[in-house]
């Protein structure tokens, strides 16, 4: 996650869906383990960005405190979320659960990072 977060111009338009579809509510999905040192600089950017955004840290018990500095974070439970979850479990179930509780939470875009 050591990368700089730019925006892009993103055409996000399911099939079968006409061009008046609007995406409302997106969620950002970031699997961590062990990215104290960068998850700040990650959500400021994400909050920076020229759309309202959510973003959803699904951490797997990370030794280093990433899950702390989630919780200090000013937006969190606003538009910074976290799943702690109690061991390492890997990347593609981090993606699968926080697909799940974005669909959950009535998220309507899901994004992974």
């Amino acid at each position: 996650m050591n990368q700089v977060l730019q925006t892009r111009s993103l055409n996000i338009l399911p099939k079968n869906q006409d061009s008046n579809f609007k995406v409302e509510r997106p969620l950002v999905i970031l699997p961590t383990y062990n990215e104290a040192d960068n998850i700040t600089q990650i959500l400021d950017a994400i909050e920076a960005l020229p759309i309202s955004i959510s973003a959803l840290v699904v951490d797997d018990s990370s030794p280093d405190g990433t899950a702390d500095y989630v919780r200090r974070h000013p937006s969190f439970e606003k538009n910074v979320f976290l799943l702690k979850r109690p061991k390492k479990c890997g990347l593609g179930s981090a993606y699968k659960e926080g697909f799940q509780w974005g669909l959950n939470r009535g998220h309507d875009v899901c994004l992974e990072k």
